[in-house]
């Protein structure tokens, strides 16, 4: 029995020493230099402009009237809006289309910016 037993070991260990790769052989390939004249790739810009908040600053202090808010949108460019109240809990994720428009409790517009 204790044969056996080494025997089924061995090929339990042999079995997870070919499934583990300690060398990483996806890292090696990605850190393998390119050919000679070949072109990198061209980097992805992370953080596009899609929203222009600057444009949107004279509108600070005012009402936040449907009539502002959507003009606020239009001046910034942004594709999403998210109005903030007082109190209003919000992500604090990082959307480069998003405006957020944070407003005071009296219900004027206190800060614009994306994000």
């Amino acid at each position: 029995m204790p044969m056996r037993a080494l025997l089924v070991l061995s090929v339990v260990l042999s079995l997870s020493a070919c499934a583990h790769d300690p060398a990483g052989a996806q890292d090696a390939a990605a850190s393998t230099p390119p050919a000679a004249g070949s072109t990198p790739e061209t980097p992805v810009d992370p953080m596009p402009a899609d929203c222009n908040a600057a444009a949107a600053q004279s509108y600070v202090g005012q009402a936040a009237s449907d009539a502002n808010l959507d003009a606020v949108r239009g001046a910034t460019g942004a594709k999403n809006v998210r109005v903030i109240k007082p109190g209003d809990a919000v992500t604090m994720d990082f959307r480069s289309d998003r405006l957020n428009i944070e407003l005071d409790a009296q219900g004027r517009i206190a800060r614009i910016g994306c994000g």
